[in-house]
């Protein structure tokens, strides 16, 4: 029994070793297959995207707007739709889906640039709080100006007067 056990832990360093050689030769061959892969699923992700941010009914275009929080680092032109959804869009919950998914790459320059321009066109009440309470989160201390102006707009309801008087003072 002993030599039984010795055998099969023999195997099994050996099963090991072999593993390991025929891992570590086509190990590089298996991480490009993967690496390709991973950018096709990521454009053909993009392209949905896209091509659901014109569809007729708001479901389908806010769930478009929700798959951009499966890119970690979207290319210019899935940043421009979502600007354009947030600008555009006829209904305040796409729209409102859209900035929040712009929020996530506030780090970039551009991003946090479109916020801003956006809360200067926004007329939507609960579109201009969203846009203020994520610029205030963000620290943007360019966004004081216009959240001065609506402060001073005898259209805007007291609330979001509130709510600007809030983050300007913050």
């Amino acid at each position: 029994p002993l030599s039984r056990i010795a055998a099969g832990f023999a195997l099994f360093i050996v099963g090991v070793v072999v593993s390991g050689l025929y891992f570590t030769k086509n190990g590089n061959k298996n991480i490009e297959e993967l690496t390709a892969l991973k950018t096709e699923v990521k454009s053909m992700k993009e392209i949905v995207m896209l091509k659901m941010l014109k569809e007729e009914s708001p479901s389908d275009r806010i769930q478009a707007v929700n798959y951009s929080e499966a890119l970690t680092e979207p290319d210019q032109e899935i940043l421009d739709a979502l600007a354009n959804t947030l600008n555009n869009d006829r209904n305040v919950n796409v729209r409102i889906a859209a900035a929040y998914s712009l929020s996530r790459f506030s780090r970039r320059r551009e991003v946090r640039d479109t916020l801003l321009a956006a809360l200067n066109k926004q007329t939507e009440p609960i579109v201009q709080v969203i846009l203020m309470n994520i610029l205030v989160d963000l620290k943007e201390t360019r966004a004081i100006q216009p959240m001065q102006q609506i402060i001073k707009d005898n259209t805007s309801l007291k609330e979001v007067k509130d709510v600007a008087q809030k983050g300007v003072s913050t």
